[in-house]
């Protein structure tokens, strides 16, 4: 389970960082026009923010926290078809 987690945790700090590098070479690339540039770089950040949260709110309940993997009894799917099937 420890390296699901690491994996995820790597995963979600590489997209991260990419898509802060992507505001950054756009804010640096309209530093001739400061206002512009602090302008689109705050839009561009607000749509990053707004479309992960609309992504966590369009997820699965189960995927919403991680209590359904530490305790099975909580959360996960209603039928339990998460802890039985085969996943090797």
């Amino acid at each position: 389970m420890e390296a699901i987690e690491n994996a995820a945790f790597i995963s979600i700090g590489q997209a991260c960082g990419f898509a802060g590098l992507a505001v950054f070479c756009m804010v640096f690339g309209l530093m001739f026009d400061p206002v512009l540039a602090a302008r689109a770089g705050g839009l561009t950040s607000f749509s990053v923010a707004a479309t992960l949260n609309l992504c966590t709110f369009r997820s699965h309940p189960s995927l919403q926290t991680n209590q359904g993997l530490v305790d099975p009894t909580q959360g996960g799917s209603p039928t339990g078809e998460h802890r039985t099937k085969d996943h090797r």
